[in-house]
């Protein structure tokens, strides 16, 4: 099937990535590329559906559409769906240990060890803080680099990428906002109080957008 490897190529696969998507064997796929196999029907169409087209497609029925290039949203764009996976699976690791990091901290200093009581839950905010904008602006300008800025990539899949970015952000968020609230109760004095009201507003106003739902 001729047909089967050019669409395939267009769209950017190798054999093995259609073959994990599809679960279809690559032998299976090497086979029929190669006419060495007859396609079964139920085959054809996970292949189909991997690659974006009509079953017509890849049997190059004469008054089929001639699919020179499946569907954008999982084709190319760095490797496609599995290379945006990646890049959102990467951060989330990177977060979830974080978050672990400083809440074991945070424990830490609930319970009277290294830098305790007000002082320091105010320096494990300020540390959390600055690592999540820090985490917030190398990340958003991965995403506008390699997807946003693409004009060839659709508006649905520069959507879908924001949202899920913006729900690994709200992990590393909501421990920074942990944080806060330990200030808030290890403030003693009305002047501690003050001071945890006024950091409390100034987190409000400077993550309003990442924080709507977090």
């Amino acid at each position: 099937m001729e047909r089967l490897r050019y669409i395939r190529e267009q769209a950017g696969y190798s054999q093995q990535d259609v073959a994990d998507e599809s679960g279809v064997s690559q032998h299976t796929i090497s086979e029929l590329e190669l006419g060495r196999r007859r396609p079964q029907g139920r085959t054809l169409r996970k292949l189909a559906q991997v690659l974006g087209v009509e079953v017509a497609d890849l049997r190059g029925d004469p008054d089929s559409p001639k699919a020179e290039a499946p569907p954008l949203q999982d084709r190319l764009f760095n490797g496609g769906s599995k290379e945006r996976g990646a890049f959102i699976e990467r951060w989330r690791r990177y977060v979830e240990a974080r978050v672990a990091h400083y809440d074991n901290r945070l424990a830490v200093v609930k319970r009277g060890g290294l830098f305790p009581g007000f002082g320091g839950a105010k320096t494990l905010q300020d540390d959390s803080y600055e690592e999540f904008s820090q985490f917030c602006d190398v990340c958003n300008g991965e995403l506008a680099e390699r997807w946003l800025g693409d004009p060839e990539v659709p508006d649905t899949v520069k959507d879908e990428l924001g949202f899920d970015l913006v729900e690994v952000q709200k992990l590393f968020l909501q421990v920074v906002g942990r944080i806060g609230d330990a200030v808030n109760e290890l403030a003693e004095t009305e002047a501690e109080k003050d001071e945890a009201e006024q950091r409390d507003e100034q987190l409000r106003e400077r993550t309003r957008d990442i924080g709507k739902s977090a």
